[in-house]
């Protein structure tokens, strides 16, 4: 980065988190603009609690908070890819307010039509970790299961909780039923052929694997927490269950979402699809960001 930003010439540092965004402002010049986009979880510090590597009273938990509010006291520019980050962040560091700034939810390339690699009911997509709480999902398929709806499930992603999850299916009777592929490079290419995406994470600033799903006509299922709430509309395309460790509850979600799904015209899918045009498509979204980077050199 420091070789990067030795040209004197007039360039834009995207950085991706409090961190990058330190090494960016430690070695920019002055024709050089800083940009933090809130691609984290509230807090880094927060993140590393949740894996387990911090405790909120370590004192390198506090200093990474340190960090990070020096960090966002001297960017040029911030985009917030949801309205709870823009909260968070502002609530931390009230500075941020007279920061420019661009509320922008994350936007992806509109996929071409892909042949589904595999056929299966409801598919997650992460590591597997307890912020991800795959294990809750899994305890909502057994429910499921008990109702006589045998559904089958596609986990995507590999992590630390991988064992105790194959053990539960394999204890539970569900062996058969869940399909463990590890970590797959484009794991959203995954999604074709699955009639549900479920996500059950406890935190996400947004939740980006939602509108993979969104794109590919697959209705989602998850938590509303964080940015993912902002991201559809209940009933409309997928259905939110609040943060719970009550399995019943996201059981029922994902009842009242494969039941829509099957219905002859599938009007679920289709606002689903239609959704992830009207929002999130790059031809929609990269004009805005780019305006907004052009108008921090402009003022």
């Amino acid at each position: 980065m420091r070789r990067a930003c030795r040209a004197d010439e007039q360039c834009v540092i995207y950085a991706q988190c409090p961190l990058s965004a330190k090494a960016a402002l430690e070695v920019r010049n002055d024709e050089q603009k800083v940009i933090l986009v809130t691609h984290f979880n509230v807090s880094q510090a927060d993140e590393w609690r949740e894996m387990g590597l911090l405790s909120s009273n370590n004192n390198y938990f506090s200093r990474i908070k340190s960090m990070e509010e020096s960090c966002l006291r001297q960017l040029d520019g911030i985009v917030y890819v949801s309205s709870f980050m823009r909260k968070e962040l502002c609530s931390r560091v009230p500075v941020l307010d007279k920061t420019p700034s661009l509320l922008l939810p994350n936007f992806i390339k509109e996929p071409d039509e892909q042949k589904a690699n595999m056929h299966a009911d409801i598919i997650c997509i992460g590591t597997l970790e307890p912020r991800k709480k795959q294990q809750l999902l899994s305890e909502a398929l057994l429910c499921l299961h008990k109702r006589r709806h045998r559904y089958s499930l596609t986990l995507v992603g590999d992590g630390p909780d991988r064992s105790g999850l194959e053990a539960f299916a394999q204890q539970n009777g569900l062996a058969d039923y869940v399909t463990f592929m590890g970590f797959v490079p484009n794991g959203s290419q995954m999604i074709h052929g699955h009639k549900l995406l479920v996500h059950c994470a406890r935190m996400e600033s947004f939740g980006i694997v939602l509108i993979e799903a969104l794109a590919r006509g697959v209705p989602v299922v998850a938590s509303r927490v964080g940015g993912m709430a902002e991201i559809f509309e209940h009933g409309k395309q997928g259905y939110y269950f609040e943060l719970t460790d009550n399995a019943e509850k996201v059981a029922d979600g994902i009842q009242q979402a494969m039941q829509a799904t099957t219905h002859p015209t599938n009007e679920l899918a289709q606002r689903a699809k239609q959704h992830f045009i009207d929002n999130y498509t790059s031809e929609r979204q990269c004009p805005r960001l780019i305006n907004f980077i052009q108008s921090l050199f402009d003022a």
